[in-house]
């Protein structure tokens, strides 16, 4: 079993309206794996059930792939096999774009998106993200290109976007559209496009909880 990871920065554009606040800086975050064990689709997502309305180049369910949007909403990121393929298994082309609207406003804390292919040749992610107050104005958010694992095969693959210095991403957003302008080979096999809410209450508190107990460990190191 082969794994490789990467992390790094990438600079959003700030987008500042009278309703809301796009942050400034993120976090992408991008995992790869060829073991075929699927990835978990976080729990908070908002977008679960909700259908993208899919322009541009329409989803032709290349290689037997699904052609259905809702598939890239349903909570799960299938069960990790290849035979997901026609099931859990979207091919999103060059020139594909895929937008969400909430009924109502919502707290983004972080966007996670998967692909799975059987070899290594259309897992790739390359796309860019843009938010909207009222559904109609986008205004872009960040860029993602993550290289999977060029050399292994079949692959999993995750890319996280978050904040650097908030739980939250963005807020007061009522529509999320995904770009797909060029991708790996013409079209990537894609399981789920998650936009998730921030935290719990109860989950930050734990999470400060954690950095205090391991900022008093490394004081005592220190003193020590």
């Amino acid at each position: 079993m082969s794994h490789r990871s990467a992390a790094f920065a990438a600079l959003c554009l700030l987008a500042i309206t009278a309703s809301a606040t796009s942050v400034a800086h993120c976090s992408i975050i991008a995992t790869g794996s060829n073991s075929q064990s699927a990835y978990a689709v976080p729990g908070n997502e908002l977008n679960s059930g909700i259908t993208g309305v899919v322009t541009g180049t329409a989803l032709a369910g290349q290689e037997g792939a699904s052609k259905d949007p809702a598939v890239l909403s349903n909570g799960t990121n299938g069960t990790g096999n290849f035979s997901d393929l026609g099931t859990q298994i979207v091919a999103i082309s060059n020139g594909t774009t895929i937008t969400y609207t909430f009924g109502s406003p919502q707290t983004i804390g972080s966007i996670n998106t998967f692909s799975r292919w059987r070899d290594n040749g259309r897992v790739n992610q390359d796309y860019s993200v843009s938010t909207s107050t009222d559904g109609m104005a986008f205004i872009p958010l960040t860029s993602v290109a993550y290289d999977g694992l060029p050399n292994n095969r079949p692959v999993d693959a995750e890319v996280s976007v978050t904040n650097t210095s908030s739980h939250i991403l963005a807020s007061g957003i009522l529509a999320v559209q995904f770009s797909f302008p060029s991708t790996q080979n013409t079209y990537v096999g894609y399981t789920e496009l998650s936009i998730n809410g921030v935290p719990e209450p109860a989950s930050l508190v734990l999470l400060g909880l954690s950095a205090v107990g391991l900022f008093a460990v490394a004081r005592r190191r220190r003193a020590a």
